[in-house]
């Protein structure tokens, strides 16, 4: 029989490189650790930046849609109005006299080419007369309502004008069975 020898390895130097080993790859698993870390919050810290972002372009979203809500609203009230007042034009005739700083009557009515009366103390009877006529005209159309607008500049018309071109509208709204709606508009400004 063979004599067995033994044989003794010498574990000290083999025990360092495995501890330096291991220590090499501590230290690279704590850099990476550390570098994933750190990428997990910038990550992290962009998530949040999206989120709010994503928040704030909801509350965005959600205010366009509400003016775009009451934008529709707005639209649907002018059509509405669009056809009131188409409806309301359909059925009537607009007439308006307007006294210029030259004492001369503008007689105008839709459609219609505009007259000029002059109005003086020699013509006063014939102006009257002619406003009748053109009033009675219009009053006389297959219209429902007569809206007749009455413009002035209050520091050129005179007392008796004024007065004479109320009476006139008195008059015929008294004898016409037809509405006739009077409005002034005083044009003077400051």
């Amino acid at each position: 029989m063979r004599k067995r020898r033994q044989i003794f390895i010498e574990l000290t130097s083999l025990l360092d490189v495995i501890l330096i080993m291991l220590f090499v790859i501590l230290i690279q698993a704590k850099g990476q650790t550390a570098n994933a870390l750190a990428a997990s919050e910038e990550n992290h810290e962009q998530m949040v930046a999206m989120e709010q972002e994503n928040m704030n372009l909801k509350q965005d979203k959600n205010a366009l849609e509400h003016d775009l809500e009451i934008a529709r609203e707005e639209c649907e009230s002018w059509k509405r109005q669009i056809l009131t007042q188409n409806t309301v034009m359909d059925n009537s005739v607009l007439v308006t006299i307007c006294v210029n700083a030259d004492k001369t009557i503008l007689f105008e009515s839709e459609g219609e080419a505009a007259q000029q009366i002059s109005y003086d103390v020699a013509n006063e009877n014939y102006a009257r007369n002619t406003l009748i006529a053109r009033m009675q005209e219009k009053l006389r159309t297959d219209a429902k309502v007569v809206f007749l607008v009455f413009q002035y500049d209050s520091h050129t018309i005179y007392q008796k004008e004024y007065e004479m071109l109320k009476k006139i509208v008195e008059d015929l709204q008294a004898k016409e069975n037809l509405p006739l709606i009077f409005l002034e508009r005083n044009t003077y400004t400051n």
